[in-house]
C-alpha cells in the first residue's frame, strides 16, 4: 500500500494503479467524507480533530482488502484506491464495513466521539 499526503500525489498514484492493473481486474476509487470534524475542531481543537482523523485513517488501513493507495484527500476526506477487484458485487459490502469503522466510536479526552462517514 502506498500512503500519499496530498491530492496531486493521490492522482498520480491512482493513475499508476489504472495503468498497471491486470486484464479483467477492476479498480475502485473512493472518497470517504468524515462529517462532524468541524465540531471537534471548534470544541476540542485542531490537534484533537487530527487525532480522530489519524484513528479513522488507521482503521481504514486495517481493512481486510489490500488497499493500493490511501490519502488524506482534504481536511475531512480520505481517498482510497483498491486495485485487483475480481468480484465487483462485493465492493459495496467492503465499503459499508469501512464506513462503519471510520464512523467510530472513538474515545477522545474521556469522551466517546461518533462520526458520520459517507462515500462517493
Amino acid at each position: 500500500m502506498e500512503l500519499i499526503i496530498d491530492r496531486n500525489g493521490f492522482r498520480q498514484a491512482a493513475d499508476k494503479c489504472i495503468e498497471s492493473r491486470d486484464q479483467g481486474e477492476l479498480l475502485v476509487v473512493v472518497i470517504i467524507k468524515i462529517h462532524n470534524l468541524h465540531k471537534i475542531n471548534v470544541t476540542l481543537g485542531y490537534d484533537k480533530a487530527d487525532e480522530v482523523f489519524r484513528t479513522a485513517f488507521e482503521a481504514v488501513k486495517e481493512s481486510p482488502k489490500k488497499l493500493s493507495v490511501i490519502c488524506r484527500f482534504s481536511g475531512s476526506s480520505i481517498g482510497i484506491v483498491v486495485n485487483g477487484i475480481k468480484f465487483p458485487n462485493l465492493v459495496g459490502i467492503g465499503l459499508e464495513r469501512l464506513l462503519n469503522t471510520v464512523s467510530g466510536p472513538f474515545l477522545l479526552e474521556k469522551q466517546q466521539i461518533e462520526l458520520q462517514a459517507t462515500a462517493g
